[in-house]
């Protein structure tokens, strides 16, 4: 059963490249299967503020 989206908790899944978070949910958890798996990609520049200095996305 697809559910609605109401947040992003702090457990999603998520990957990093050389200049961006990416978030992502699983297959048929808010799309249907066709969709593929939904991904958002967030600039790390966006999110400059919320950045731990000594966390893995400084190091990038």
């Amino acid at each position: 059963m697809i559910r609605e989206f109401k947040t992003i908790d702090d457990n999603e899944d998520f990957y990093l490249t050389g200049n961006t978070l990416v978030i992502y949910f699983q297959e048929i958890e808010f799309t249907p299967h066709y969709i593929g798996i939904p991904e958002f990609t967030i600039p790390f520049k966006r999110i400059k503020n919320l950045i731990n200095e000594e966390g893995p996305i400084a190091r990038l």
